[in-house]
């Protein structure tokens, strides 16, 4: 027998253990290290397989559908943008009608027109912010 370095836990108490080294390594254990040393690149493989795919479900997959809400959301802002300055042509051209002809009744047309357009947009925004 050898002796080794001490025990940690023991050489505080002043104990020392001999350490004992096998004299030779039998073959099944050197054989099941072996093939433990196979399986290392395949483990890694799968560990990087594993994280690719929880990093596609964690973060790509959440930004796709957030995305596709984006997109959706800008399409409506962009429809009922586009609904709201028809509707507001249309008005002051029905307005323009109402009145009588004559340069002065177009301006008070336009005026109110401009009020009436004001004063819907104001009462959507003020329904918006609730």
């Amino acid at each position: 027998m050898r002796g080794g370095p001490a025990d940690p836990r023991t050489q505080m108490k002043g104990e020392t253990k001999p350490v004992t080294w096998p004299k030779r390594v039998r073959l099944r254990e050197c054989q099941a290290m072996a093939s433990r040393a196979k399986e290392i690149p395949e483990l890694i493989r799968q560990a990087v397989d594993l994280s690719r795919t929880y990093l596609r479900q964690e973060t790509v997959e959440p930004m796709k559908r957030l995305g596709r809400v984006a997109g959706f959301s800008a399409g409506g802002a962009i429809g009922f943008s586009l609904a709201s300055i028809f509707i507001g042509v249309a008005g002051t051209a029905l307005l323009l009608k109402a009145f009588p002809a004559g340069e002065v009744w177009n301006g008070v047309g336009y005026l109110a027109a401009g009020a009436l357009t004001g004063a819907g947009g104001w009462l959507v925004l003020s329904r918006a912010i609730r």
